[in-house]
């Protein structure tokens, strides 16, 4: 609690919204169509969000679209291409749209720096 009493009001506004809330399953189901047969998941350190996902999807009793071996980590590719934060929009921490626009950004800019 004192840890998200710490982030932005705006963050801390987006726990309470109810509107357009979908159950856990739902969602999942509905994220699992979205990723296809893409191959690899992305995420900002493969130890904390892929596994948060994998674990809901073993409780919800679906298949995880992705094996294991095909987790990704920006942190290492950021790190190879040396993209720092001072490099990314700095919007607000811990918002879920927000951070994935600063791992895009840091995505493309990687890319770009390793002529990918």
């Amino acid at each position: 609690m004192r840890w998200w009493s710490e982030q932005s009001e705006e963050t801390r506004r987006e726990l309470e919204i109810d509107e357009d809330r979908i159950p856990l399953k739902q969602a999942l189901l509905e994220f699992k169509k979205w990723f296809g047969t893409a191959k690899y998941i992305w995420s900002h350190g493969d130890d904390f969000d892929t596994v948060i996902v994998n674990t809901a999807m073993q409780d919800c009793k679906i298949e995880t679209p992705w094996n294991f071996w095909d987790t990704r980590d920006t942190r290492t590719l950021f790190d190879i291409a040396e993209v720092y934060n001072r490099d990314l929009p700095q919007d607000s921490k811990h918002h879920a749209i927000h951070d994935c626009r600063h791992r895009l950004a840091g995505l493309f800019l990687a890319f770009k720096r390793l002529i990918i």
